[in-house]
Order: C-alpha cells, then sequence, then structure tokens
C-alpha cells in the first residue's frame, strides 16, 4: 500500500437522509448528542457512539432547538430555543432524579438573543453570547441561577468555549481567537483579553469552528482552502503571532 494514501476509518453515525449536525460528547464518551432535522425541524436527540440502538428523542417541539452543552457530570444539556416572541434563548435540561429522561428549564429567556452557552469545566457558569448592547457580546453568568453577569468581549464576541482546566476563556473577535484569564475558585473573575491568533475560518458562524486541547497549548481550527474546508492544528501560536504582529498584543 503506498503510504501516502493512508486509509480512513470512518463509519456514519446516523443514516437518516435528513441534516444532523452540532455533535456534542457525553461526559462518558458513550453517547452524542445531535441536532437534527428529521421532524421538519430543528430537534435535539441522543444516539449511542458506537452507533448501535435507536435514537433518543431530547426535545421534540415545533420550534428551533440547537445542542449547544453537556455539563460534565452528564445532568445537564444546554441548548439553543428559537421563539417567536423572545428570539433566541438559551434552555437547558436536567436529569431527572430516576434518571428516566431529562425535564427543561429556561436559563436566559429576554427581548434580546441569547445563544451558543457553554459551561464552565465545574459546570458552575455559563459563558454565552448575547446582542443586548447592539453588538455579538460574549458574557458569562452563574448556572443555574443566572442572577449575575459579566461582559467578557468589548468589541464584538462570539464562539465561546472554556479550557478544559478553567483557566480561560476563549472567543472570535472579526477572525481573531481571543485568551481570557479567568477565576473560577470562590467567585468568578476575569482578566485582560489577549489576542492568540487570525484564521479566516474563525469568524464563520455562531457554532466554534475551533477547538482547544486540555492545556491550552494547541488549537485546531477550520479554513476553506479552494472551497473545501480543510482542518489546521496550530502549533507554538504564540510565536507565530507575535512575529506576524511585531511584538505581544
Amino acid at each position: 500500500m503506498d503510504s501516502r494514501h493512508p486509509t480512513r476509518n470512518e463509519d456514519p453515525l446516523t443514516f437518516h437522509p435528513a441534516l444532523d449536525l452540532g455533535p456534542i460528547w457525553s461526559p462518558s464518551g458513550k453517547e452524542i448528542a445531535l441536532t437534527s432535522t428529521r421532524n421538519g425541524n430543528t430537534d435535539l436527540f441522543v444516539k449511542a457512539a458506537d452507533g448501535s440502538g435507536q435514537v433518543v428523542y431530547l426535545v421534540a417541539l415545533p420550534l428551533l432547538e440547537f445542542v449547544t452543552d453537556w455539563s460534565k457530570d452528564g445532568k445537564h444539556l444546554l441548548y439553543d430555543r428559537q421563539d417567536s416572541e423572545t428570539h433566541a434563548d438559551i434552555w437547558y435540561l436536567t436529569q431527572k432524579a430516576d434518571g428516566d429522561g431529562f425535564d427543561a428549564a429556561p436559563f436566559l429567556a429576554t427581548k434580546f438573543s441569547e445563544r451558543s452557552a457553554k459551561l464552565s469545566p465545574d459546570g458552575r457558569h455559563v459563558a454565552y453570547v448575547s446582542n443586548e448592547s447592539g453588538e455579538n457580546q460574549v458574557y458569562v453568568r452563574p448556572f443555574p441561577e443566572g442572577g449575575s453577569k459579566w461582559q467578557i468581549s468589548h468589541t464584538v464576541g462570539t464562539q465561546p468555549r472554556w479550557r478544559r482546566d478553567g483557566r480561560e476563556l476563549f472567543f472570535i473577535e472579526g477572525s481573531t481567537l481571543i485568551a481570557v484569564p479567568v477565576s473560577l475558585t470562590s467567585s468568578f473573575s476575569a482578566g485582560t483579553p489577549t489576542k492568540l491568533f487570525q484564521s479566516p475560518g474563525l469568524g464563520e458562524g455562531a457554532v466554534p469552528q475551533y477547538d482547544v486541547s486540555a492545556d491550552g497549548q494547541r488549537f485546531v481550527t477550520r479554513e476553506s482552502v479552494g472551497g473545501i474546508p480543510t482542518i489546521h492544528v496550530v502549533e507554538n501560536w504564540f510565536t507565530e503571532f507575535t512575529d506576524e504582529q511585531g511584538g505581544a498584543q
């Protein structure tokens, strides 16, 4: 076999002709939550990660829902819900005490659009995007009670994602990846945003177009090369960015 053309081990998880998108791994890695259009609108369901068994619907309403995160303890799933009166809202599912199914409740439903919610690693805070200032900005609120609010971005912000040890919060400003040092100890606090690097594909859409390693030192981004989506792994990003910009930002 020619080593220049390695084989690919790819098996479909779902076989329905409708659009299935936005996969979110369960904490155990045994299940995947998905958003599907198979009922004519976007609903949420869970499928075994090995492809076995039938799909289990979590939310199936005549509205638009999009799953965004699954808590590390497996008890909560966050999702966006489109409402004709309050536009985009953030809802969450809580696993029932007997473990059989989930109950739905609103986390944030206002006259503004709130979406793209991500739980902090300790499950005590939610980062999300809201247009309440007139521009999309990233905010943080306690979970599940809401209450206090911290604005993380200053110019514009989308696609929030937590570093897995809880020490940083990332978001996108235009086509630039921004990192903000945060503390999740007794109370939430955030430091000064720092520009990391630019990538043309980062600003495409509300769904995060990047992922970050547990230590925050490596990133995977999506770019289009000749119209074909391509995945890039970015290492030594700090050196690359400072070289291009003529100094640390």
